[in-house]
C-alpha cells in the first residue's frame, strides 16, 4: 500500500530529549506504518485550515509540515454564524449531528465554558441558515459542559436520537420524531469530568461503542479514556471500564472513527497535560477486535496535534478521513482547524 507523508515524526524538531521517559511509556510514533490503519495517509493532500490565525502574527512559525496552511479567517462569504455570544456570554463547544436526508443539521453547544445545557438549532439546507432556538426540556439547563447529539440506530431499525452531556455525572436526552421533541435529561449510570462524547457502531451495528474522558483511580489529577458498551440502540449502557491511561499525560476528548477498509476503530485523543508546555502530541490508539481490546497509545503527527478531534469522511473516492478540531501544536497559537 502507497503511504504518504505528510509531515515530520510525532516529536518537534529538537525536543524529544525534554521527556524522554514519557516517549519510552508510548508506542514508537514510526510504528505507524506497521498498522492498516495508517494515520497520515487518511489525510494527504488535504490543508490544514487556519482561522484568524494572522492576528498572533505575521509570521508563519518554522514547523516541519509539508502540508499547506490556509487562512479562511477573512473570506466571510463563507461563515455562517449559528448563535451570537454576547460580551458576557460565551458561547462555544458545539456538537452538530448530519440527518440521513443529506441536509438537515441540529447543533447544540454550552452556555460558557463547560457551562449549562439547553439550546440548540436546526439547518434544513445544510449549513446556510438556521432556524431560531428550538424547545427543548427545561431540566437540560441544569446539566452542564458540553454537549454531542446522536443518531442511532438498533437492531430493530429503530432510530432515536440522543443529546448527552454532563459532570460529574452522564445525562441523556432522546428523540424519537427526528428531533421535534426531546425526553427530559436522565442519569444513564455513567461519570464524566466533562469534555465530548463519542460513539461508533460495532459489531455490525448490533452494539454501539461509547468513549468518554474520566479520571484515573489511581491519580484522580490525571484524565484517562474509559468506554461502554450499548446493545439496544444507545437505551442503556454497561461494561463501562478504562481503556487508556497513560503515566505523566492526559489522554482526554476521544473521537472514534473507523477504518476506510471497516476492519480496524482509531481513536484520537487530546493530550490534556501538554496544554501549556506542548511536552506531547495528541495520542492515539487502535482496536481490531470491535473495541474489546486497545493498542498502546502512541503520539500522533503535529499537524493533527489539537484538541476535541471530530474525524468524518468527505463524499468522494477513495475513502477520505477529514478530522476538525483546534490546532495546538508546537510554534502554533490554538485556533480552529480541519485537515
Amino acid at each position: 500500500m502507497h503511504r504518504h507523508r505528510i509531515d515530520g515524526p510525532a516529536s518537534r524538531s529538537g525536543r524529544q530529549s525534554e521527556a524522554p521517559a514519557l516517549r519510552d511509556k508510548l508506542a514508537s510514533p514510526n510504528n505507524l506504518t506497521r498498522r492498516h490503519f495508517y494515520l497520515p495517509a487518511l489525510v494527504a493532500g488535504m490543508a490544514v485550515i487556519l482561522s484568524g490565525y494572522p492576528a498572533y502574527g505575521s509570521e508563519q512559525p518554522t514547523v516541519p509540515y509539508t502540508i499547506p496552511f490556509i487562512d479562511v479567517a477573512g473570506e466571510i462569504d463563507r461563515q455562517v454564524i449559528v448563535a451570537q455570544g454576547t460580551k458576557t456570554e460565551y458561547r462555544g463547544q458545539v456538537n452538530t449531528v448530519l440527518m440521513k436526508d443529506g441536509h438537515t443539521i441540529f447543533a447544540v453547544w454550552s452556555i460558557g465554558h463547560g457551562g449549562k445545557c439547553g439550546l440548540m438549532k436546526k439547518s434544513e439546507d445544510g449549513g446556510l441558515t438556521w432556524i431560531d432556538m428550538l424547545p427543548t426540556p427545561q431540566n437540560w439547563l441544569t446539566v452542564k459542559s458540553c454537549p454531542c447529539i446522536f443518531r442511532l440506530t438498533d437492531t430493530s431499525g429503530v432510530e432515536r436520537m440522543f443529546v448527552i452531556a454532563g459532570n460529574p455525572k452522564l445525562y441523556q436526552s432522546m428523540s424519537l420524531d427526528e428531533g421535534k421533541t426531546w425526553t427530559p435529561m436522565k442519569w444513564n449510570g455513567l461519570y464524566k469530568p466533562g469534555g465530548n462524547t463519542t460513539i461508533i457502531p460495532v459489531e455490525g451495528g448490533h452494539k454501539h461503542l461509547m468513549h468518554v474522558q474520566h479520571k484515573s483511580h489511581e491519580k484522580q489529577s490525571r484524565y484517562t479514556v474509559w468506554q461502554a458498551i450499548s446493545s439496544d440502540g444507545g437505551l442503556t449502557w454497561d461494561d463501562y471500564r478504562e481503556v487508556c491511561g497513560v503515566p505523566d499525560a492526559d489522554p482526554c476528548e476521544p473521537c472514534l472513527v473507523r477504518s476506510p477498509n471497516g476492519r480496524q476503530l482509531l481513536c484520537l485523543m487530546r493530550e490534556n497535560s501538554s496544554v501549556y508546555d506542548n511536552r506531547l502530541n495528541s495520542l492515539m490508539m487502535t482496536s481490531d477486535d470491535e473495541g474489546k481490546t486497545w493498542s498502546k497509545a502512541k503520539e500522533v503527527t503535529g499537524s493533527l496535534t489539537g484538541h476535541r478531534h471530530v474525524a468524518a469522511y468527505a463524499p468522494d473516492l477513495p475513502p477520505r478521513v477529514k478530522p476538525t478540531f483546534k490546532l495546538h501544536s508546537w510554534g502554533f497559537p490554538l485556533t480552529a482547524c480541519g485537515a
